[in-house]
């Protein structure tokens, strides 16, 4: 079985220049995972994502779903948001609440090179740069906490 063949999800932590991660509060709706909880920008690799290079995939799959969840305004409309370089820096199954088989979670670093009052929220219902010390007092989404604690420790 291939990685197209179960759940994958990818992640994108954006940090700002002062090194701090930009998170989204996810919308309180009872019918997603973890509503009203904190988290990077997340999603699932979809069929159109997937090519022969899995690395490709997964970049192409992080980028767009970050491009769908994140716009920065401009004066021509809203553009999609997507970082100049993204690195791969983590992976590990996961097994959602009520799930018989583990997801696998790639996540990937990237820098924001934009002022968080120039960026627009589509999904979800708030955006906020944290730092280090403001993650143990948020309400993280707990697939989500790993990978952020895992980064943390791995940049200090």
């Amino acid at each position: 079985m291939s990685l197209k063949d179960i759940w994958t999800g990818v992640g994108l932590i954006l940090r700002d220049v002062d090194g701090r991660i930009l998170m989204q509060l996810r919308d309180d709706n009872p019918i997603i995972q973890f509503p009203n909880h904190w988290c990077i920008f997340t999603g699932r690799a979809e069929r159109q994502d997937w090519s022969d290079n899995t690395l490709q995939s997964l970049e192409r799959a992080v980028r767009r779903e970050i491009g769908e969840e994140l716009k920065i305004k401009t004066d021509q409309g809203l553009v999609p948001f997507s970082p100049d370089k993204i690195s791969l820096f983590y992976y590990k199954p996961y097994l959602f609440p009520g799930a018989d088989e583990p997801s696998h979670q790639f996540a990937f670093t990237g820098d924001l090179y934009v002022p968080l009052d120039r960026l627009q929220l589509v999904e979800g219902s708030e955006l906020g740069l944290f730092g280090p010390e403001d993650i143990n007092r948020l309400k993280i989404a707990d697939s989500y906490s790993d990978i952020i604690r895992f980064y943390l420790r791995d940049s200090a």
